[in-house]
């Protein structure tokens, strides 16, 4: 089970990036690869998890 900190960072996260989402700054598919990345966050080690992050902002990156 997730311990507290665990599940208030998920739940800025996941509110953050809702934000983003209504402010149309990030995709919906982004949204939804972002939650799914949050849904399990704890199967990622520090250095995967931002390897996955990068990886779908990359296209936006490339297209600046």
């Amino acid at each position: 089970m997730k311990d507290k900190l665990d599940l208030e960072i998920i739940f800025y996260f996941t509110e953050a990036y809702h934000r983003l989402l209504e402010e149309g700054k990030i995709s919906r598919e982004e949204h939804e690869k972002i939650q799914a990345l949050l849904d399990n966050l704890e199967q990622y080690p520090t250095e995967l998890l931002q390897e996955k992050l990068n990886s779908i902002f990359a296209d936006k990156k490339s297209g600046d």
